[in-house]
């Protein structure tokens, strides 16, 4: 039974649209030849409204709400702190799955000593940039560059500062935008691309890195886990991480945990013994005495689906998923799968009703059914539902 409700879990988080707890990473792409093509950030959905700066092929965003021809993004990296919203057209951007590829950035050379800063101009903490220093560049605004550095920083410096203009990326210049993972035996996470440089932290097997990857280097890639200001920062050498989805990635390696009704994973270990800790999709360092009182979620390490009992925050609660099952097999007019006839009210009503949640850590996706029995044990019936209200997804049998 456990076997088969796993692959039904699979399945329908495959097939139709599941709840994502997080926001969507995709990538600008201009669809054309030329580098220099930008995509304005606007302040509203409507092409008359303000430019935020027009940005170039290869830059990754974080899909806030998808409303068809416009999408409300964020662009970040999770490298630091100076993010920026606005809405770009949905046409223009470029699902991340499956795609491999450098990004065509355009990049300079400081013509001196200068400070990153946010979009409204105030100093990033430890933004200090050296003359001679490479920058990438995301965008543009007006007379200032929205630049992300070889180290992972990301804001705003002054145009005029890049000697000689921005240049087009070449083969040696490029900058790795893939998502990638570490093997199931985990990874260390170093100070600088050389093997025997002093470690930050051990990573664990299964972790999956995203909107954390800038470096033109061929040997290693820089990843970062959580904010600027309390990150996991360093680099992952040759043999040491995998592209996500060539094959190559496995399943969590790592614990995850329920606390006070979140989905606690932990990631890793820092040098200094505190653990990478991911709680609702951020990430922060932890003591171990924070993680007191955490759940673990019924699974195997190597598992990708891991199943929990109580809801998580903002989920209905086991009641409301019976009702809004029910409902939602009656509106539907889903068939008795043991018999073949309608399923009525009443009959749904008479069995036994399993709520069955589910999370895939790594895909950032939740999954809730209800599984209806009769005393025999024989299924008559299942739905899928959104965790967070209850609305109806599928039947089984008929979806």
């Amino acid at each position: 039974m456990l076997k088969r409700m796993i692959c039904a879990l699979m399945l329908a988080a495959l097939v139709f649209p599941a709840v994502c707890a997080f926001a969507e990473a995709r990538v600008v792409w201009n669809d054309s030849r030329y580098w220099d093509e930008r995509l304005n950030l606007r302040a509203g959905p409507d092409k008359g409204a303000q430019s935020l700066g027009r940005y170039y092929t290869g830059t990754r965003v974080q899909v806030l709400e998808d409303a068809g021809d416009w999408c409300r993004v964020r662009i970040a990296t999770g490298t630091s702190g100076a993010r920026t919203e606005g809405y770009m057209m949905s046409q223009y951007l470029r699902s991340t799955d499956g795609w491999m590829g450098a990004g065509l950035l355009p990049y300079g050379t400081l013509t001196e000593n200068t400070v990153l800063t946010d979009a409204q101009g105030t100093p990033l903490e430890g933004g200090q940039l050296a003359a001679g220093g490479k920058v990438y560049v995301m965008g543009v605004d007006g007379s200032r560059v929205h630049a992300v550095t070889e180290d992972g920083l990301m804001g705003y410096l002054p145009l005029q500062l890049i000697e000689g203009g921005l240049r087009c990326p070449e083969d040696g210049e490029k900058m790795l935008l893939d998502t990638v993972g570490t093997p199931a035996e985990g990874a260390v996470l170093r100070e600088s691309p050389a093997q025997d440089a002093p470690a930050i932290a051990t990573l664990y097997g299964g972790v999956r890195l995203e909107d954390s990857l800038f470096t033109a280097r061929r040997d290693a890639v820089l990843a970062a886990l959580g904010d600027r200001e309390d990150a996991a920062r360093g680099f992952l050498g040759a043999g040491s991480w995998t592209y996500w989805d060539n094959g190559a990635n496995c399943g969590c390696m790592y614990p995850v945990c329920q606390q006070d009704g979140e989905l606690v994973e932990v990631l890793g270990q820092m040098a200094d013994g505190r653990y990478i800790v991911r709680r609702g999709g951020a990430v922060t360092l932890e003591e171990e005495t924070a993680l007191t009182g955490a759940v673990p979620l019924r699974g195997e390490p190597g598992d990708t689906t891991f199943f929990y009992d109580a809801p998580m925050k903002g989920e209905i609660s086991d009641d409301e998923a019976v009702r809004c099952a029910i409902k939602g097999l009656i509106d539907a007019a889903a068939e008795d799968e043991a018999t073949g006839g309608l399923l009525t009210r009443e009959a749904l009503g008479a069995m036994r009703a399993s709520v069955i949640r589910a999370v895939q850590p790594q895909w950032e996706v939740t999954m809730l059914f209800v599984e209806f029995t009769d005393d025999a044990g024989v299924r008559h019936a299942y739905a899928e539902l959104w965790p967070d209200d209850g609305r109806f997804v599928a039947a089984g049998g008929n979806g």
